[in-house]
């Protein structure tokens, strides 16, 4: 009869069963953040935000080609309302990262909910 093999975790330095620990109610969300705690994973809540502000980051991309497309029809038809609309927008997307809300979470849970278009 086979054994079944243990499964282990890389938490910094630290390598522990995965039986032995409980996870964040995250899951594998912010892994680059995670700390061990007493028995259970933690999420180092500095890591995380920076790791969300990544996630934001690479979402708004597109959204700001997609504003960058609309800006310059908006000036090739001479539409001074739709230019100071992705205008704005494209402001908002740049300031995104520094949403109060995301320095205010106070749980993974509630970081991980700080997507772009929530934020927007």
């Amino acid at each position: 009869m086979a054994k079944n093999p243990t499964v282990n975790i890389q938490i910094g330095n630290q390598t522990v069963a995965a039986s032995s620990v409980a996870l964040p109610e995250t899951g594998r969300t912010f892994r680059e953040a995670w700390s061990l705690g007493d028995q259970a994973i933690e999420v180092d809540m500095p890591k995380a935000r920076i790791l969300q502000k990544e996630v934001i980051r690479a979402d708004r991309v597109a959204a700001f080609q997609t504003a960058d497309t609309d800006f310059m029809r908006s000036i090739e038809d001479g539409n001074t309302a739709a230019k100071k609309k992705a205008s704005d927008y494209k402001k908002k997307l740049r300031a995104v990262t520094d949403d109060p809300r995301i320095e205010e979470a106070e749980t993974a849970t509630d970081l991980s909910a700080l997507t772009l278009e929530y934020l927007i």
